[in-house]
């Protein structure tokens, strides 16, 4: 989706995860898509107690509640606005780059996008890597720079 851009778990694309594979009941959260640049999706229950789709961003480190349903979520990516959303952290010529990536592979930015250094993803340099350890990557990170993880 979005030239690859946006990994939607459940699509039928073998080279993603099934979403079973990826829920962990602990946590109450099921991951539902995937970003080329390591952000997650999930749907888990607000302090409401309403289910909601919250983002993990790779240029904040922390999670967003979009306060939307799975459907409502799923139809405004399907519509067009992740150009709005993700206008941060696009850089001229993403398409291309994003397109020659496996649906397994994301892209690692160095210095990363949550940096001073990284926040003009224009200017850093890009490497394609595993999704699975991308993912990790940034929450390894957001864990270690909120003093989680001594």
């Amino acid at each position: 989706m979005d030239h690859g851009w946006l990994r939607i778990l459940g699509s039928g694309a073998e080279a993603l995860p099934d979403i079973l594979d990826r829920a962990e009941p602990a946590s109450g959260a099921l991951p539902v898509a995937y970003d080329v640049l390591g952000g997650m999706y999930v749907w888990a229950t607000n302090p409401a107690g309403r289910p909601t789709i919250r983002y993990f961003g790779p240029d904040v480190l922390d999670w967003e509640d979009l306060e939307l349903g799975y459907a409502e979520w799923l139809h405004a990516v399907l519509v067009g606005s992740l150009d709005r959303f993700y206008g941060t952290l696009r850089w001229p010529g993403w398409q291309n780059d994003v397109s020659a990536v496996a649906a397994d592979q994301g892209i690692h930015t160095f210095p990363p996008p949550w940096s001073k250094e990284g926040k003009d993803l224009s200017t850093v340099s890009r490497a394609v890597v595993a999704l699975s350890e991308l993912v990790s990557l940034h929450q390894d990170a957001a864990r270690q720079l909120s003093g989680q993880d001594s």
